[in-house]
């Protein structure tokens, strides 16, 4: 008693003293005093007191049901195939104000995606962007993933679609697109944060992934994706 009164009188003068009386009390380690039952019975054995933590603990949990009881983990992390299921979703509607709406959430600074194009040129087209997308993304095709075992969907190209509609904007893109790109002014250019360059090797990668026939006599997919890639056939002055 006298060590702690003066501890707390010199706390002032001898801040250290102090401490170092207290450090000794903190490696000590309280026992769990006496527990009462719901009955109200005081209960002091330790192997009793773990009994009543041990419903304590127990209680939080809320049982489950018998029918969504996980018996199998294989069954349950390897869910079944996907049924012809006349539920199952075919078409995903949106307007042009959705879209819009999208692209609006978008942060100016934000970095670009693997397309390449900069957000700021998202934001400024985002009338003209929004337009072709309801017409043509007008339905889906459920897939699913074997090594996730989980659903996503697949678009499916319009059937009133032309068979050549592909083929017919992969011919002018490579030719007319960075042409189009490079007459811009050069404040507008530099507003983008994008260069021609850049803008040539994005173009060409998107146009790698189109398959189909020749867009134009001479003018494979394989040499598409090899030898006659985009960079050789434009040359920007």
């Amino acid at each position: 008693m006298r060590e702690e009164n003066n501890a707390i009188a010199n706390i002032k003068q001898n801040p250290s003293y102090f401490f170092n009386y207290a450090k000794r009390f903190l490696k000590k380690c309280s026992p769990i005093g006496p527990l009462v039952t719901p009955e109200g019975e005081m209960k002091e054995d330790p192997e009793e007191i773990c009994k009543l933590l041990a419903e304590q603990y127990q209680s939080v949990f809320s049982e489950p049901e018998e029918t969504k009881k996980i018996i199998g983990p294989r069954t349950f992390f390897n869910p079944p195939q996907i049924s012809e299921d006349p539920t199952t979703l075919k078409n995903i509607e949106f307007s042009e104000q959705d879209i819009i709406a999208a692209i609006e959430e978008l942060k100016p600074n934000s970095a670009p995606g693997p397309d390449g194009i900069p957000t700021n040129v998202l934001i400024k087209c985002k009338d003209a962007l929004a337009r072709p997308f309801p017409s043509n993304i007008n339905e889906v095709e459920p897939q699913f993933n074997q090594r996730t075992g989980r659903k996503y969907v697949r678009k499916i190209p319009p059937s009133q679609a032309p068979a050549r509609i592909k083929t017919l904007l992969s011919s002018s893109l490579p030719y007319n697109g960075p042409r189009i790109f490079n007459c811009l002014p050069r404040r507008i250019r530099d507003l983008t944060g994008c260069s021609v360059d850049s803008f040539k090797t994005q173009l060409d990668s998107v146009l790698r992934t189109v398959p189909d026939e020749p867009p134009v006599p001479g003018y494979t997919s394989l040499c598409r994706a090899v030898t006659n890639s985009l960079p050789d056939q434009v040359d920007l002055q």
